[in-house]
């Protein structure tokens, strides 16, 4: 049997010798048809459809890698020249908010870079600003999803009222890998907040936060 076993590994990782021209021609025709496929996809498919989801559109929407998951009653509004990772998820609270005139509304300027596998949620509104950047894996949390109390929980209750907030990021901020943003959070212009902070209250114009919670910890020169 550990004979049979290694014939068959070997069997699995055998392969056939081939030039390298021939390596190389092949890795150029597979790049460029995966990149027209792509590129096909995107204009005729996914672009489209995403713009179907969306409450108003700018001009020169890049929309790459797919289609955004976009849950619940949310009204996206965006503005010129964003870039929009198709591996986001984008989501309205379902509960009612505690002001009925509320819609949750996700408001994003121009020249904005959202990226792979960013979760924004939103209960009454998010304002995304001209020209901010966020890096892959960031969360912005409108609400919470879930209440504190372990029973209610359980029972599948709605998250308190009492623990949503608006979070606005003002023109120019950078949000690095991985940074969470909690509710009732305003952070400054020009800001940028390092890898894997945790946001839980407002940060000043033109620093560099870091930390959990995130802090001011440099000034940045104008």
């Amino acid at each position: 049997m550990r004979r049979l076993f290694a014939m068959l590994k070997r069997a699995r990782a055998a392969g056939i010798p081939t030039p390298r021209i021939y390596n190389k021609i092949m890795y150029r025709l597979i790049t460029v048809l995966k990149g027209g496929f792509d590129t096909l996809t995107r204009l005729f498919i996914y672009t489209p459809a995403f713009k179907g989801r969306l409450a108003s559109c700018g001009h020169s929407l890049y929309l790459y890698s797919g289609l955004p998951l976009v849950t619940g009653p949310l009204k996206i509004e965006l503005g010129n020249e964003c870039r929009v990772s198709g591996h986001t998820t984008l989501s309205g609270r379902t509960t009612p908010h505690p002001d009925p005139s509320v819609t949750p509304t996700l408001k994003v300027g121009s020249n904005v870079d959202i990226g792979w596998q960013v979760s924004i949620a939103v209960a009454g509104r998010v304002e995304i600003q001209d020209n901010v950047r966020i890096a892959g894996r960031c969360q912005l949390f409108g609400y919470s999803g879930h209440p504190l109390n372990a029973e209610q929980r359980a029972l599948g209750a709605p998250d308190e009222d009492h623990r949503l907030g608006d979070i606005v990021l003002e023109r120019d901020v950078w949000l690095a890998t991985g940074v969470t943003v909690q509710p009732g959070v305003t952070i400054g212009r020009g800001t940028i907040v390092a890898a894997g902070s945790v946001v839980t209250h407002d940060l000043p114009a033109n620093v560099i936060a870091a930390g959990s919670p995130a802090k001011a910890v440099k000034q940045i020169a104008q």
